[in-house]
């Protein structure tokens, strides 16, 4: 998970997208699995839209993020739809 959190933070930021690469930098150092899969899967679903413009190995690296979470969470991107804008 690390490495593909370092191609896409490094992605990120040769795009200018240096907050959400920030913020998933931030994310790796959370206290909990939970926290760290949570603040990454909030990120990516947050910034879907991004997706298209990175390289082709950042976009496994994004996909391979969003399974982690979905291996930790089934269905997390669903709910978090529902979730995520209300705070």
């Amino acid at each position: 998970m690390q490495a593909d959190a370092a191609v896409l933070i490094a992605e990120l930021r040769r795009l200018g997208e240096t907050a959400l690469a920030e913020k998933l930098d931030r994310a790796q150092y959370g206290s909990t699995s939970g926290e760290i899969l949570g603040d990454i899967g909030a990120a990516l679903l947050q910034r879907a839209g991004l997706k298209a413009k990175l390289s082709d190995e950042a976009r496994r690296a994004w996909d391979n993020l969003r399974a982690e979470v979905d291996r930790a969470y089934p269905g997390w991107s669903f709910r978090s739809l529902f979730t995520w804008r209300k705070r």
